[in-house]
């Protein structure tokens, strides 16, 4: 299965998740240098985000044919990275919860981005960063990832091991999902390299490693 999306797409990617009301249809996402349309589906799970790549404000519109095509950019690790930053902010909720410490960025393969934040608190019921953008994917009725990005304090992180399976749990393919580790020489890694001989491949009619 080809990791990047057809650059070629029917109407035009909406927001989705919880930053649907951030302002009017167009908006911008602040610090991503993305616009957003701000008709989203509705909420993601805790902390989780989502949007899609729309057409640029006030660019020209092809006269209506029926059933408009039109192109929409390759999404990069550098667009990801850069939606990762942008939900990085580490704050106190209350005296047991903390939030924004580490942030996360996934591309699906229908080229929309979901975004998360990890919640920390004082007991076992935190969610890392990676685990709220898919919660906030599987909320909007996709489940199959190509691409991630890790944010943590100005550099590129990686996925803890409970994240690894859970995101090798999600789809036959997972383990072709591409892993930014280093954002200067763009290096990246298979899921499938982090967990090999897995143990769950059975499951998907298929034999280990």
């Amino acid at each position: 299965m080809p990791l990047q999306r057809p650059q070629r797409r029917k109407g035009r990617a909406r927001l989705q998740g919880a930053g649907a009301e951030n302002g009017p249809r167009g908006a911008a996402d602040p610090g991503s240098g993305i616009e957003l349309c701000s008709r989203g589906l509705g909420f993601g799970f805790g902390l989780g985000f989502g949007f899609g790549f729309g057409s640029p404000r006030g660019s020209p519109r092809p006269p209506d044919r029926g059933t408009l095509t039109v192109m929409t950019p390759t999404i990069t690790f550098a667009d990801l990275y850069e939606a990762a930053r942008s939900r990085y902010a580490p704050r106190t909720v209350s005296p047991f919860i903390e939030a924004g410490g580490v942030s996360a960025a996934i591309l699906t393969d229908r080229g929309n981005v979901y975004t998360g934040v990890c919640i920390d608190t004082a007991s076992t019921l935190g969610m890392c960063a990676e685990r709220n953008a898919i919660a906030s994917m599987l909320t909007h009725g996709e489940s199959r990832i190509v691409k991630l990005v890790c944010y943590v304090d100005g550099r590129v992180g990686s996925p803890c091991g409970a994240c690894r399976e859970y995101l090798m749990q999600l789809d036959a393919d997972s383990g072709d999902i591409e892993i930014l580790t280093d954002l200067a020489t763009l290096q990246t890694v298979r899921l499938r390299q982090l967990l090999p001989d897995w143990w769950g491949d059975a499951r998907f009619g298929r034999a280990r490693g």
